[in-house]
């Protein structure tokens, strides 16, 4: 569809309480009335923090927030869609609520609230000759309108509450595909240390990285991990929980952490030392850790509806599961991203991703973050 032609679609919102010249324009680095906001809303996350955007823009030059939001009649901040424009040759330039982000919402509470944004966010579209807007869901999800945009179920999201008593939630893993590996890793001596200093998380980027290349997975750039690092490790958002075996790193979890919910965010293992369960004894040490700290959720992440060895793994934990919808603007875009996944691209990147030599593979990634936000 041509941009111009965005401007004879109908809008979003029908309602004469609110409308797109209500909608501004905020910068989280500069505004303290952000962090607040995302402090108290019920779909706050990590991600939507101010340190986020620092975090992406630093790292990616091609990326630039654009964060819409309403205000209530005392000035504080009502409802928010947190948008980065990014600007690609090859998948082309879209607004994305919010790139990389496993767990994402726009902050809002109403439909109208949504619709109003929505409105502003296709106006953007045009302003920036993008192509689509791409609005990914954890929550919110009920509060689109989605009679006009696009969707798609690509990924679901798993999670394990944490009332019961340590005790308790063991009894409800599966008996032989988690509670032995965890016991056999214990009996094995791995012992769990905090990374606490850059060079920790260096030495665990390597573990994650040839991690992803034996996943046929495209591994993140170096500078993204150390830049999340020195955003969130010092305010207590994010920790490095590291498996050591005979004084080696044999494994390692990165988690964020914010308000009741804990979820592991990035994973790496050495193959080499499958057999003493390095991975089950981390997420063991970090459901333990969320729930001394007085956690109420603790998150495995999302997974690909595909990718049905990961689904069954986390399973296996007694979680529950929920659906991670995405939403799409114009709506034939919906449909276009579910294509993608399963295109022979797409399979091709995987292949080469477990084939490719190392210097190679981290250009690969490079590439893929750059254009597959």
């Amino acid at each position: 569809m041509d941009i111009l032609a965005f401007a004879h679609l109908p809008s979003f919102s029908t309602s004469s309480f609110l409308n797109v010249s209500d909608v501004r324009l905020i910068d989280p680095a500069i505004d303290p009335r952000w962090d607040e906001f995302v402090l108290a809303h019920p779909f706050g996350w990590v991600t939507h923090l101010s340190g986020w955007k620092t975090a992406i823009e630093s790292t990616f030059s091609h990326m630039h927030a654009r964060y819409l939001v309403l205000y209530g009649r005392r000035g504080e901040i009502s409802a928010a869609l947190p948008l980065f424009e990014v600007k690609s040759r090859v998948t082309g330039n879209r607004l994305v609520c919010l790139p990389f982000a496993t767990l994402c919402d726009p902050l809002v509470s109403s439909r109208q609230q949504v619709e109003v944004l929505l409105d502003a966010a296709r106006d953007m579209l045009k302003e920036v000759h993008a192509s689509y807007i791409e609005v990914r869901t954890h929550g919110s999800g009920p509060l689109m309108p989605d009679q006009r945009l696009g969707s798609n179920t690509l990924y679901r999201n798993h999670y394990l509450r944490l009332e019961a008593p340590l005790e308790g939630l063991m009894q409800s893993f599966h008996r032989s595909c988690v509670r032995q590996r965890i016991a056999r890793a214990i009996k094995s001596g791995l012992q769990i240390r905090m990374g606490a200093h850059e060079s920790d998380l260096a030495e665990f980027y390597e573990l994650h990285r040839s991690t992803r290349k034996r996943l046929g997975l495209p591994a993140p750039p170096r500078s993204l991990l150390m830049t999340l690092w020195h955003t969130f490790f010092p305010s207590g958002h994010l920790s490095l929980l590291l498996s050591k075996y005979e004084d080696r790193m044999v494994g390692g979890v990165i988690v964020f952490k914010f308000r009741d919910r804990v979820s592991g965010e990035f994973l790496g293992w050495d193959e080499r030392f499958r057999d003493v369960s390095p991975t089950h004894h981390l997420f063991w040490e970090a459901i333990k850790m969320a729930s001394r700290e007085g956690r109420k959720i603790f998150d495995f992440g999302r997974s690909s509806s595909a990718d049905t060895s990961l689904m069954t793994f986390k399973d296996r934990w007694g979680t529950s599961a929920k659906d991670l919808p995405s939403f799409y603007y114009p709506p034939y875009y919906g449909n276009r991203a579910s294509e993608q996944k399963r295109s022979f691209k797409y399979r091709l990147v995987r292949g080469m991703c477990r084939t490719l030599p190392d210097p190679a593979f981290r250009l690969l990634g490079s590439f893929c973050y750059r254009h597959m936000s």
